[in-house]
């Protein structure tokens, strides 16, 4: 066995942390699978743009379905909280709904929403190694729309372009 260091860079301190993992077959499993570790070892992290420092949220904490998601500045609700699934949905801590691609569509600007959980491919995601959030229906990325840094910036899908507004951390409490 190898030990395998994960750095992480911090939004709040703006500090690199580093992370020692003993079990390289577990790690080099879960990187080829494209799941982010990090993402993996809280169950109810923020989800933070790396352009914006704001975090992924459900306005109002609304419970409702089709609600569309924005960013805005952290404050650790539950309606900032998510959960990965084990089949790659990302479901809110307040409203238990998962964020999904309207419609399974494949257009860039599509706004995401959240909505019950069926366990379609427009709500599976994928966290890379580089941060970002890639739907497995439409292969595009989460995206802040012109790298906006403004509170209740819609989130949206867009062409993967590697830009900081399509990178994401997740940050646990």
């Amino acid at each position: 066995m190898y030990d395998f260091k994960f750095s992480h860079l911090s939004l709040e301190n703006r500090r690199q942390h580093q992370f020692t993992f003993k079990r390289l077959p577990l790690l080099a499993a879960a990187l080829f699978a494209g799941v982010s570790l990090y993402a993996q070892s809280t169950p109810f992290p923020e989800i933070v743009s790396v352009n914006s420092g704001q975090c992924l949220d459900v306005p109002n904490g609304s419970a409702a379905e089709h609600v569309r998601i924005q960013q805005i500045i952290c404050h650790g609700g539950p309606n900032q909280r998510w959960r990965l699934t084990g089949t790659g949905e990302i479901v809110n801590l307040s409203s238990g709904l998962c964020l999904d691609v309207p419609n399974g569509s494949t257009e860039d600007r599509v706004p995401i929403q959240q909505i019950v959980c069926h366990g379609g491919n427009n709500q599976r995601w994928r966290f890379t190694r580089t941060g970002e959030i890639i739907s497995l229906n439409s292969r595009k990325c989460l995206d802040v729309p012109r790298a906006s840094l403004a509170e209740h910036a819609q989130i949206e899908q867009f062409t993967c372009n590697g830009g900081n507004n399509q990178k994401w951390i997740t940050r646990r409490l």
